[in-house]
């Protein structure tokens, strides 16, 4: 199986889990605002995960942190870091992102020819590998955005992105600033660029 097809067989099983976890925490969350939602990897790109960020949940940490200065770099991680939501963390198993980790230990399986390991980011394979996974989020999550799904939440856009744990934060940015329309970044942008130090 060629690339183009390994892309497009695990971008569609990424947007159907995003819509199934979306509609799971439209529900689960239907008494919250919610503001953000992120679509999620680890560093080694092994499973698919995604979490959603409501105004509630913000203003509980944001207590819990006592936090007094609402502008700080620190209270806008809080809002934007994803690994800080805590329960609001959908990742894999618990999820609608099944098919597409099946898919993900497939590909990785097939380009080193060994089950997964720890050791696999510095194998010469990695970097494709990797390229393929992020590109078939941001794929997924650009089809399903494109659909109006994030629309018909709360009162208040929604913002989508990637989010790559233990990343440099270029993939979130990217993909938050071409994502979403000119109006929800315009809106939220400083505050979103404060948190991850752009």
């Amino acid at each position: 199986m060629g690339n183009g097809s390994k892309k497009n067989q695990l971008t569609a099983a990424i947007a159907s889990g995003t819509e199934t976890i979306w509609n799971h925490a439209r529900e689960r969350y239907s008494s919250e605002k919610i503001y953000a939602f992120v679509l999620t990897t680890w560093s080694d790109a092994s499973s698919i995960g995604a979490s959603v960020g409501t105004v509630e949940n913000y203003d509980r940490l944001y207590k819990e942190h006592r936090y007094s200065i609402p502008n700080s770099r620190a209270a806008a991680g809080l809002k934007w870091g994803w690994n800080e939501w805590h329960e609001r963390e959908l990742i894999s198993g618990a999820s609608g992102f099944h098919d597409a980790d099946q898919l993900l230990d497939q590909f990785r399986n097939g380009a080193s020819g060994a089950p997964r390991s720890l050791t696999d980011q510095f194998r010469p394979w990695f970097s494709d590998y990797r390229k393929l996974v992020t590109s078939a989020m941001y794929d997924a999550l650009k089809l399903v955005a494109r659909t109006g799904l994030f629309e018909t939440c709360s009162s208040m856009p929604v913002l989508v992105y990637l989010g790559v744990y233990d990343d440099d934060g270029k993939i979130t940015l990217n993909s938050a600033k071409t994502l979403n329309s000119k109006a929800t970044w315009n809106l939220y942008e400083a505050e979103f660029r404060r948190a991850f130090g752009f």
